[in-house]
């Protein structure tokens, strides 16, 4: 009795074939006693071995049928292998791709082939994509901690200390046409001589007030200018006032336009007035006695 192979069932079925095989043998001497011990009659050995004919024939059917539906049922089992798929640039680029989208790194050679030989067997991208995802160093890498940097907090403007409480105190009786004021102490008055504090002063009130200078033309102008250079001087611990040249008016033309009393003398503190005035300090000798103080 001859069976036919299927595939990876082959050496199985050869096994089954081979235990009917020794069962038929031992029917086939089970039923050759059997007649030898019933008769020696020549019909009935005949007659037993046409029904041995007919057993072994039906079993011998049987036994490959039965062979032959395990060996489908055994190739039918086995997983179907997809034929290889052409594998070009694309994929490269996708799997490279994968490794610095996922990884955020470049790939390794060995992990590459692997990923590259799995898209030739047929695996999809998507397969591809999802092993990468399950894969422990994706899991590492999105439990790691994210560096956020702390928010930077622009610079604010340094806050400039409070000013210094200026207490002005005035040398000799106050004058009621120069009333103090807190800037003049900003003036700094070289003390060094009478005259270099009145070329000081001059040219302190010539830079913070330079917008006056350009309506010198005006005697009360004139008079304000006037003011601060006394008013500097004044603050810096000098007993200076105004010239009084007409006594009998009341306006800008009552006093001198660039004259000052400090300790005593008349000095000049500009040369001419207007945009043109530059600070000087020329001595004029004394002011008379008995004259105005104001």
């Amino acid at each position: 009795m001859q069976i036919q192979s299927f595939g990876g069932g082959a050496r199985l079925a050869s096994k089954l074939q081979f235990r009917a095989t020794m069962r038929m043998t031992k029917l086939n001497q089970f039923f050759r006693d059997a007649g030898a011990a019933l008769t020696r009659s020549p019909e009935v050995r005949q007659a037993v071995s046409q029904a041995t004919h007919q057993l072994e024939t039906k079993l011998a059917k049987s036994v490959s049928r039965s062979v032959e539906r395990f060996a489908d049922r055994f190739e039918n089992a086995k997983p179907k292998v997809a034929a290889p798929v052409a594998v070009g640039r694309g994929e490269t680029d996708f799997v490279k791709g994968l490794y610095r989208e996922l990884l955020n790194r470049e790939p390794d050679l060995e992990g590459f082939n692997a990923h590259m030989a799995g898209l030739a067997r047929g695996v999809s991208r998507e397969e591809i994509r999802q092993t990468f995802l399950n894969s422990p160093e994706y899991a590492e890498k999105q439990a790691a901690p994210v560096n956020v940097p702390a928010p930077v907090t622009p610079p604010t403007a340094p806050v400039p200390p409070p000013a210094p409480t200026v207490t002005l105190v005035e040398p000799g009786a106050p004058l009621r046409t120069v009333p103090l004021r807190p800037e003049y102490a900003e003036a700094n008055i070289d003390k060094s001589s009478p005259e270099a504090a009145a070329l000081s002063a001059a040219r302190w009130a010539r830079s913070k007030y330079s917008e006056l200078f350009t309506r010198a033309e005006d005697r009360n102008v004139c008079a304000e200018i006037m003011t601060h250079v006394i008013g500097a001087l004044r603050v810096a611990g000098y007993d200076a006032h105004r010239v009084v040249n007409h006594a009998s008016m009341n306006d800008g033309a009552r006093w001198g336009s660039d004259a000052v009393v400090l300790n005593g003398n008349v000095f000049d503190v500009y040369r001419a007035m207007g945009q043109e005035a530059a600070p000087v300090a020329q001595n004029m000798g004394p002011y008379a006695a008995g004259r105005l103080r104001e």
